[in-house]
């Protein structure tokens, strides 16, 4: 491992731990303090940690031991959140503390001028803040569609009508940072495991999303399960026979029964959760009439419940995870859909699989869509515990050297 990769790497676990010692940083890598010592002295000659007092470490033979911790002010990064509906941008500091948030429609204009127009407002959000562009590091995008890593391309969104779309290199003309992409359910699976750790529990999870579309990601390990392209976890686009034509150009999909717009089109075709004055049915409403007592919408919401409990079955039956979580719009129907959905994975499961399940809802709600966009531009995606890591986790500071002015 090299002086790059080290400094990276001791980075990024600093990163993680909030604070720790150098000695800390040696026992926990197997490095030698001297080797340690010199990537640290790097890092804050670069402004990227910084010394924030000293701690008594029976770790270090008694003697009061350095602290260090990531530098907040060294740079900044933006988290981008595609939504089919509204947009949300974000720039986070470099330990991702939200400073500006701006939300706006995503509207229908063509995909490069959609791009181009987010690329500005991260550049207005830094002025905003009197941030310097030399300040900003990378940006990290979250896309409800099929997301090609390597090409940083959306390869198609279809509930935004996106095809081939070269979404990193639009964006980096504009920003003229490193772009890095993921799908909404890749990036929330990152935010709740991020979030998960922070609290002490497993970040070893599959995440269920439904929401205007159906997808899933798993992380084990701290690493997000992406496949050979980054299309790991488009379990929406499965055939289950609906006969039903999707977005994606198929018939039958998952998508096409379960995802918010499905169960309200299932739910007017019934007659049921669709409001006074003919509103337009939605989940919302079907999950309002259940609760109120309508016998035909709690009928269809256990046929929805356990039509995601078959989909839930296959995923951890796949991934074998601690926890299921269940995201998206459509999770807001709380126990309405997750008691049938728990049922269906008792009977579809092997014992000793669902036993051991914790199935939840999100612990971020709709906050973990830009919250994951904001740890993909930050590059804490994978798991740098093993000494024989080769890929720089935190992938700008390889890219690009970071000016503290």
């Amino acid at each position: 491992m090299n002086g790059s990769s080290t400094s990276t790497w001791l980075y990024s676990l600093i990163w993680r731990a909030g604070s720790i010692s150098r000695g800390d940083l040696a026992q926990r890598t197997g490095l030698t303090k001297s080797t340690v010592s010199v990537s640290v002295d790097d890092l804050i000659s670069r402004g990227l940690v910084q010394e924030v007092g000293f701690r008594p470490s029976g770790t270090e033979g008694g003697r009061r031991a350095k602290l260090l911790e990531v530098n907040p002010n060294s740079h900044v990064v933006a988290g981008i959140h595609l939504g089919v509906r509204q947009t949300r941008v974000v720039i986070a500091n470099a330990v991702g503390e939200e400073l500006i948030v701006r939300e706006r429609p995503t509207g229908r204009r063509s995909p490069a001028a959609t791009l181009h127009q987010l690329g500005e407002l991260v550049l207005e959000l830094c002025a905003d803040l009197e941030v310097p562009r030399s300040r900003l590091a990378a940006v990290g995008v979250a896309i409800p569609g099929v997301v090609d890593q390597h090409a940083g391309a959306c390869r198609i969104a279809p509930n935004l009508g996106w095809r081939d779309v070269a979404v990193a290199e639009i964006l980096r003309a504009v920003v003229a940072v490193p772009v890095r992409l993921n799908n909404t359910a890749q990036a929330m699976a990152v935010a709740e495991a991020h979030d998960a750790a922070r609290h002490g529990e497993s970040g070893d999870l599959t995440l269920l999303y439904i929401g205007t579309g159906v997808g899933a990601a798993s992380v084990s390990q701290g690493r997000l399960a992406r496949g050979a392209h980054g299309f790991a976890g488009e379990i929406g686009h499965m055939a289950v026979g609906s006969g039903i034509e999707c977005g994606c150009g198929n018939r039958g999909c998952l998508e096409t029964l379960v995802s918010g717009p499905a169960i309200a089109r299932r739910a007017a075709e019934l007659g049921i959760g669709t409001g006074r004055r003919g509103r337009t049915g939605s989940a919302e409403l079907l999950g309002q009439a259940a609760l109120a007592g309508d016998p035909a919408a709690r009928a269809l919401l256990e046929t929805v419940g356990r039509e995601l409990g078959e989909a839930a079955a296959w995923l951890v039956q796949v991934s074998n995870p601690r926890t299921l979580v269940v995201a998206g719009g459509v999770s807001e129907l709380g126990d309405l859909l997750l008691t049938p959905l728990r049922q269906t994975l008792r009977e579809r499961t092997m014992p000793g699989v669902y036993e051991s399940l914790v199935v939840r809802r999100s612990l971020l709600d709709r906050r973990g869509k830009l919250r994951g966009a904001v740890l993909v531009a930050l590059g804490q995606l994978d798991d740098p515990t093993s000494r024989h890591h080769q890929r720089s986790d935190v992938w700008f500071l390889s890219d690009r050297s970071v000016q503290t002015t």
